[in-house]
């Protein structure tokens, strides 16, 4: 079966990178700053109830932006429909996940859905938080994975793997193979695995690990 953790500890794959696959990947960082200036600006209760939701805009379009950045616009529409699902996602491919994530959320939840106003201490709480989500991520901005080569290939069961290719915009590792461990290009035989195999998510926590 081809899962990553065939792989022994002591393979390195060589990366290469892209920038990552979204137009307004600085978004987030616009809202968060929206979220300081609110503060700034003034100590009562409109501008505690204004840096929660531009804080939770900016931890939302991150979310967002990683989500389909990795699984690609129809994978994302049809299955991470919610929030928590978003984070489960992006927790299953090695995606830090501080809980205190679901906490801030259920926290703008009340704020928004019960009319009760945010306190100083809360939206600094909100803002540092996310703070420290984008500032966790920030590196796949410009080092996003594009590609893994494998030298000296590594042996499956399909044959010897020598490269991976990561389609992100439709969701897709295409898997190169031969059969042989000499390089022929004409014996290569591509083996695809598709987002919504578990082992998809396998592979791309391997690649999120190693990608340093």
């Amino acid at each position: 079966m081809l899962v990553p953790n065939k792989l022994g500890v002591d393979v390195y794959p060589s990366y290469s990178w892209i920038f990552i696959h979204f137009k307004d990947y600085l978004g987030p960082n616009r809202y968060l700053q929206d979220a300081i200036d609110d503060l700034k600006s003034g100590q009562e209760r409109r501008n505690f109830n204004n840096a929660i939701r531009n804080a939770k805009s900016a931890l939302h379009m991150k979310v967002d932006i990683l989500c389909r950045s990795f699984c690609g616009d129809e994978y994302f529409k049809l299955s991470l429909k919610n929030f928590p699902q978003k984070l489960d996602f992006l927790e299953s491919i090695g995606i830090v996940r501080p809980r205190i994530i679901d906490k801030i959320n259920k926290l703008r939840n009340k704020i928004e859905h019960e009319y009760r106003d945010a306190t100083l201490e809360e939206a600094e709480d909100f803002i540092d938080i996310v703070l420290l989500f984008i500032e966790a991520t920030k590196y796949l901005n410009s080092r996003f994975p594009s590609d893994l080569e494998f030298q000296p290939p590594i042996f499956f069961d399909e044959g010897y793997l020598r490269k991976i290719t990561c389609e992100w915009s439709i969701g897709e590792l295409v898997f190169n193979f031969t059969k042989e461990e000499s390089y022929n290009h004409l014996q290569i035989q591509n083996h695809v695995i598709k987002v919504g195999d578990k082992r998809y998510n396998q592979w791309l926590k391997y690649i999120i690990d190693n990608n340093d």
